[in-house]
């Protein structure tokens, strides 16, 4: 082989070297462009949770906006009923923990009939503590519903029945302790109660 001929061959291959880099190069940096945007899976599930998350809490100050329009003794009985259902849901959480904790503890170094009797005595009595818990909500939220007006359950009843629902007493004893046991509620009515 002759001088310039390997001068070419070490040109071109230089070149496709160079080429090659090129777009190498091009293609990461257009990566990193699109995680930059949010182009990545993993990136885009975690901006659409944070997304998720704050429509969440919006539509929960919303509510809680809703809260604070009640009239003074209607604020006075929710606030009696929240404080009643978040002492029923306080006091059934640390029960629910501590069975927990005790059938943890005794089923850690038992033989595996021994924690499948564990698993099921444990199911029935969180099964009875759950049981317990609702009644005591239900009782909460039916002092709540008492203060209610009718233009205000006829409302209620309005919405439900635009979800193909219906409400009876009990339901909405129960969907409104449920909702004044929340720690978020309560501190609202807390406040309003304290103008």
């Amino acid at each position: 082989m002759t001088l310039p001929r390997l001068r070419w061959i070490a040109a071109g291959l230089a070149a496709v070297v160079l080429a090659a880099a090129g777009i190498a190069f091009a293609q990461d940096r257009a990566r990193g462009e699109g995680r930059r945007k949010g182009g990545g899976r993993e990136e885009r599930a975690a901006r659409f949770l944070r997304e998720r998350a704050r429509d969440r809490r919006h539509g929960a100050m919303l509510r809680m906006k809703r809260l604070m329009d009640l009239p003074g003794e209607q604020v006075r009985a929710a606030l009696e009923a929240a404080e009643a259902a978040g002492r029923v849901r306080d006091g059934a959480r640390e029960k629910a923990a501590a069975l927990l904790v005790d059938a943890f503890r005794e089923a850690k170094d038992a033989t595996p009939e021994r924690k499948a009797e564990i698993r099921a005595r444990t199911r029935e009595r969180m099964k009875a503590l759950r049981d317990e818990a609702k009644a005591g909500i239900a009782e909460a939220g039916a002092k709540a519903a008492a203060a209610l007006t009718p233009e205000q359950r006829a409302r209620i009843e309005e919405r439900a029945r635009a979800k193909g629902r219906t409400v009876d007493g009990k339901r909405l004893a129960l969907g409104l302790g449920w909702r004044l046991s929340n720690p978020r509620v309560r501190a609202v009515l807390r406040a309003r109660a304290g103008d």
